[in-house]
């Protein structure tokens, strides 16, 4: 028996049955699961204590995607709570009874893009599994191993996740294999914007409303007024095929099509599935909604890393964090439109692309791997001729010429590229 933590949203499950931090009593479950869900993580987490910190007598990490609460403080002596720590190198299982959390398990595995993440606990025995996988399992704990509570705060030692996780959930049930493969199965929600109601208005305030409902604005004075919104239809997906375009020089075809957008990272060509910079997405849509009484904002969804948006021509600018979306209005017409969407990504899934071919340079040994390796070692031992003569760098079938190794050939991608779902939000303005 045990139990199975797995996430979905950066939001902590409701404190364990029910309680919050007071002190419980009770004794865990022989099985539980704790599905930390889809995590994707931006950097690398302390999987061996020893190599990086030395003879510290209690190492720590400040990079929790589930912090593990204190086993004494909520249940007593004997108890602990565990807690999880992911990054792009693997996962590391925490357990915290007293003091400072204690490294139990960790598993060094490539994460790539969004995974799906659990954590079995079985008679007090930790496994983890990586998108339905098992990649590690560890020792029998000492103590009675309880699923963090839901609330921690930065003063017990938590922190903010570096990267993006799903809401973790827990369950107290026995659980096969077969079932944690069928949550791997589960994909990553799409992320549009969070908020019913945002403020706009460029002369005048005002209220972008985009769902239907009955609504009340307080003002200031106390003053309230009650109105309906009930015209507003389902945002419509723009699914394509879309045509991307790629900068020539770049060791990747002109063009590809794509009938539904994915990450670039999982496109079986390995030009496309390593190219870094800018890609440029365009697909047209048949419009036959009303201009007169709405606004219409255009979603982007899921996008890697950054886009600059443009509508029969009309530029929007660049959009650099979520909600990935603009409001369109001015440039939409009845009929066809065109999208541009220029998505600009980021290095690493190039140069482990090239690190696939032989590098004809020599660097430190130890580059490209995780911990303090990665900081340390991997540096160039001689710079080649061309570089110091200022010729061009010779045709060898790498793209790119660094000076570290940053990266290996097994390092994990990156999510690339325009990801979506992409969606037209139509919406109502409300003048304040």
């Amino acid at each position: 028996m045990g139990y199975f933590i797995t996430a979905r949203e950066a939001i902590r499950r409701k404190s364990i049955n029910g309680h919050d931090s007071k002190k419980i009593s009770g004794v865990p479950k022989k099985q539980y699961v704790i599905k930390a869900g889809q995590s994707k993580p931006e950097i690398n987490v302390l999987l061996n204590p020893t190599f990086v910190l030395g003879t510290v007598r209690e190492p720590w990490t400040e990079y929790y995607a589930i912090y593990p609460n204190s086993g004494k403080e909520l249940y007593g002596e004997s108890h602990s709570c565990c807690g999880i720590a992911v990054g792009r190198n693997g996962v590391a299982i925490w357990e915290h009874a007293s003091g400072n959390p204690v490294l139990v398990l960790a598993a060094p595995v490539n994460i790539s893009g969004w995974s799906h993440i659990t954590l079995v606990y079985r008679d007090g025995i930790p496994a983890v599994f990586v998108n339905g996988k098992q990649v590690q399992s560890g020792k029998k704990s000492n103590y009675l191993v309880h699923p963090p509570a839901d609330k921690a705060f930065l003063n017990e030692g938590a922190s903010y996740y570096n990267g993006d996780m799903s809401k973790p959930v827990v369950l107290e049930k026995p659980l096969t294999d077969d079932d944690v493969l069928k949550f791997a199965a589960e994909k990553p929600l799409s992320q549009p914007s969070t908020f019913a109601v945002e403020m706009t208005g460029d002369i005048k305030p005002a209220l972008l409303i985009k769902e239907n409902g009955n609504y009340i604005l307080r003002k200031n004075d106390g003053a309230t007024t009650n109105f309906n919104v009930g015209n507003i239809n389902n945002p419509i997906e723009i699914a394509g095929p879309w045509k991307i375009s790629f900068p020539s020089n770049a060791g990747v075809p002109s063009h590809i099509i794509l009938p539904r957008l994915t990450s670039l990272h999982e496109h079986k060509d390995d030009a496309v599935k390593y190219f870094s910079g800018t890609s440029v997405y365009t697909t047209s849509f048949d419009f036959h909604g009303s201009l007169k009484d709405k606004h219409w904002l255009l979603d982007l969804g899921r996008v890697e890393v950054i886009a600059e948006l443009s509508i029969n021509g009309k530029n929007f600018g660049i959009i650099w964090k979520r909600p990935y979306s603009a409001d369109i209005t001015t440039a939409l017409k009845p009929g066809i439109n065109i999208v541009e969407i220029k998505v600009t990504n980021l290095w690493p899934n190039r140069l482990i692309g090239d690190e696939q071919i032989p590098d004809p340079d020599k660097f430190s040994p130890g580059g490209g791997s995780s911990g303090l390796e990665s900081v340390t070692k991997g540096n160039i031992e001689q710079l080649p001729e061309w570089y110091i003569e200022g010729k061009p760098k010779p045709a060898n079938g790498r793209v790119t010429f660094t000076t570290w190794k940053h990266f290996s050939k097994d390092s994990p991608l990156l999510e690339s590229g325009l990801i979506g779902p992409v969606m037209l939000q139509p919406g109502v303005i409300r003048l304040l």
